[in-house]
């Protein structure tokens, strides 16, 4: 009987399927500065700025021995806000899984949001009024308080005296 009990442990055991332990880079280190921008849309300076703000809130315990670190958690969320690609893509581009990029983030963002209030500013009424006017005379357009950085391309002309612009895609600086 207790050969059969041994059999059977020694068969499940190897039933288990091992566990893998990815190395995962650090993408601060792995990549150079035009790639980081292009994969991430972000300077470096500013990532590390953003990171350092949302630490406190994305610093957790765990007794897990390979958790994410807040800088993998922070890349990854970025990485798939820049890009819009499917989180599947972003988790094999970081060596996750792609429940760990749904969880990161929700993580990443519910820490933006915690910190909105303090990085986000509306202009003052005066500060608003000059902004126009500088929009206006500079660019022509009426009551802008501000734009977002983005590529402008001219469509063909659908009439002999319009000019229509679409934004295409969202850059950098």
């Amino acid at each position: 009987m207790v050969s059969l009990f041994v059999l059977l442990e020694l068969e499940i055991g190897s039933l288990r399927r091992q566990r893998i332990f990815r190395d995962r880079l650090n993408p601060l280190d792995a990549y150079t500065d035009v790639e980081f921008i292009s994969r991430y849309r972000i300077r470096r300076e500013m990532f590390l700025e953003l990171h350092d703000k949302i630490e406190t809130f994305m610093s957790r315990s765990t007794s897990r021995s390979h958790s994410l670190s807040v800088t993998t958690q922070s890349a990854v969320t970025l990485q798939f806000l820049a890009t819009g690609s499917f989180q599947t893509v972003v988790a094999s581009a970081h060596g996750i899984s792609q429940p760990s990029v749904s969880n990161c983030v929700r993580g990443v963002t519910d820490a933006l949001c915690s910190i909105a209030k303090e990085c986000i500013q509306f202009p003052t009424a005066a500060r608003q009024m000059s902004m126009q006017h500088g929009f206006m005379e500079k660019f022509g357009f009426p009551k802008v308080l501000g734009c977002i950085d983005a590529h402008i391309s001219q469509l063909l002309h659908l009439a002999p005296t319009k000019q229509f612009m679409l934004i295409v895609k969202v850059s950098f600086n």
